[in-house]
């Protein structure tokens, strides 16, 4: 039986680990054929090895790239209408994260460097597969915002202005590119990484802590938590859900929108 993407064309930034190679992972899974990139040469053929081995029907390229660098990320969507002449679905995963500093002592070039390795790079990713998108009669971009955007946590300024422009960013595409059949959406994702793995290691009681506060007690799984859901809005099946916020945190954002001494006596109950 073939897969929900069988024929589909994919381009998924940052799929080398985390989030974005477990929603590469789906996608081949479901047969499509994904286009991927990573800054580094030798983690990015490690990845288009295994995601080769888990295809089924579908092609797997890498294209080393820089998102934050307009022509590298072009160059990305590039290679699958050069390669294969359309883009069904685009999944703006990669973020670029900088040091922790307060506002006062922030410097611009950590704003302009969060905005291009977030914000400009999903724009310019999105800019140059819509016209294919359009043409081809419909197509589906899922970006990557994140509960900072709203909670604001302190000495992350940049990063949680980066994530609400590209939830801005997202309901004016949906609004402008609708009528073309394009749907946009986007997910506020919590799971698991390389990056959490080594937050883990060095604060096992922090990480500890984060995860007792979801309603479902965990970080999500990369590939069947964040990969299921970035399928199920690739797919033909969500064509009328567009402009959206997906929380893909088990609850730990959309739930825990505001936090207070309060919350401490729900763990008696």
């Amino acid at each position: 039986m073939p897969g929900r993407l069988a024929g589909k064309v994919a381009v998924v930034t940052g799929a080398t680990a985390g989030i974005g190679l477990g929603i590469a992972k789906r996608f081949v899974k479901e047969g499509a054929t994904v286009i991927f990139n990573a800054r580094r040469a030798d983690r990015g053929t490690a990845a288009q090895q295994q995601l080769r081995q888990l295809a089924q029907g579908g092609e797997v390229h890498f294209v080393q790239a820089d998102v934050s660098v307009r022509e590298q990320v072009e160059a990305v969507i590039d290679r699958a209408l050069n390669g294969f002449g359309r883009v069904d679905a685009l999944v703006n995963n990669a973020q670029r994260l900088v040091t922790v500093k307060p506002i006062m002592v922030k410097p611009d070039e950590d704003y302009q460097n969060a905005l291009d390795g977030g914000f400009f790079a999903s724009k310019w990713a999105m800019q140059r597969a819509f016209p294919a998108m359009r043409d081809q009669g419909g197509g589906s971009v899922v970006n990557m915002t994140s509960g900072w955007a709203w909670q604001a946590p302190v000495n992350a300024s940049d990063y949680a202005a980066t994530k609400a422009a590209i939830e801005a960013l997202t309901r004016s595409a949906a609004n402008e590119w609708g009528r073309y059949n394009i749907n946009v959406n986007v997910i506020a994702p919590y799971a698991k990484s390389k990056s959490w793995d080594k937050y883990a290691a060095a604060n096992p009681d922090a990480a500890r802590l984060s995860q007792a506060s979801n309603p479902l007690k965990r970080a999500g799984d990369p590939e069947f938590d964040l990969g299921n859901l970035a399928l199920g809005l690739v797919t033909e099946e969500a064509r009328f859900i567009t402009g959206q916020t997906f929380d893909g945190s088990g609850g730990a954002f959309y739930l825990r929108r505001t936090h207070s001494s309060t919350e401490a006596w729900t763990g008696k109950m």
